[in-house]
């Protein structure tokens, strides 16, 4: 597959008149034979190519390789780490991409490359660091590679944690569009006391993500009460709900809500739950699907509809 001549001879045989030719194409090899795989990549950097317009760019990391075309063609891009790319600097690589991860670490080097359309930013920790902070320079380093007046979410790993509640305010008010965020839910209480920003996250933020596997979102009925007020105009919710009453808080407090999916903790009692649950929601006009996950959880998705009174 990897092989360009062969490519080459396909093209000019069989395929003459074809003016659009897009490809990626992914390799794993070892160690040992990253000088073999640069020669192959190479080879789709002919006269051949280049004449036709095909550009490509590579990467290579430790155990595999990467060949595209460019402008690289899929939505979504995952910037790994330890990864060193071979780019082609006159062509704009990456404005096909919309949903962006990347890895903190990778915040610590300047890359010549930047993401002009993207819309969706998730932020990973590297396995070698226990819960990364986020800093002020993490911050002007995104600001050199993405172009923030299109991000319209972010997804903060619930692995890695802010320096300060001014990180999250700034990020806030240099994101225009941002209305949706992905974020560990002790983050957001350790910076409760900050009046600014919980404006600023009533004001912005109508898609809310807090869920985290095995745990539980509310510990207190106070934190619930707090959540409530500094979310008021929340739409969407997803989160981790260990007490009943507090689903039905939710509900009843949080009154622009539309969508919420809510995990649960040990359903025992599926008809039991489902036929109370119904009873106790039956004047809120809502629809709502349970959904087994594993022993632990059990996925309940509530749709609300705010339009009839």
């Amino acid at each position: 597959m990897i092989d360009a001549n062969q490519w080459e001879h396909l093209l000019t045989s069989s395929l003459s008149h074809l003016d659009i030719f897009k490809f990626t194409f992914n390799y794993m090899y070892k160690n040992n034979d990253d000088n073999n795989i640069q020669g192959k990549f190479n080879r789709f950097q002919n006269d051949f190519w280049l004449g036709k317009h095909w550009f490509t760019e590579y990467e290579l990391s430790n155990y595999s390789a990467t060949i595209y075309t460019i402008p690289y063609m899929f939505n979504s891009y995952d910037f790994q780490l330890d990864t060193q790319r071979y780019s082609h600097q006159l062509v704009n690589t990456f404005d096909n991409v919309k949903i962006l991860t990347l890895y903190h670490a990778t915040l610590k080097d300047t890359y010549l490359c930047y993401f002009s359309n993207v819309t969706s930013l998730t932020i990973l920790p590297s396995e070698q660091y226990f819960k990364p902070r986020l800093g002020t320079q993490d911050m002007r380093s995104l600001k050199k590679i993405i172009n923030f007046s299109s991000l319209k979410h972010i997804g903060i790993s619930l692995k890695s944690r802010l320096k300060e509640p001014s990180i999250l305010l700034r990020l806030l008010q240099d994101l225009p569009q941002l209305s949706s965020i992905m974020i560990s839910i002790r983050v957001l209480e350790a910076f409760s006391y900050d009046t600014e920003l919980c404006e600023y996250l009533n004001k912005t933020i109508k898609k809310l993500d807090i869920y985290k596997y095995g745990s539980c979102s509310f510990k207190t009925h106070y934190q619930l009460e707090k959540f409530c007020k500094i979310f008021s105009n929340v739409e969407e919710l997803k989160c981790n709900i260990d007490r009943m009453t507090d689903l039905l808080f939710l509900l009843k407090h949080l009154l622009k809500l539309t969508n919420l999916k809510a995990y649960l903790w040990s359903v025992n009692d599926y008809d039991y739950f489902h036929s109370w649950f119904k009873n106790q929601t039956c004047r809120l006009n809502i629809l709502f699907d349970m959904k087994y996950m594993d022993k632990k959880e059990t996925e309940l998705s509530i749709w609300i509809n705010r339009n009839i009174n």
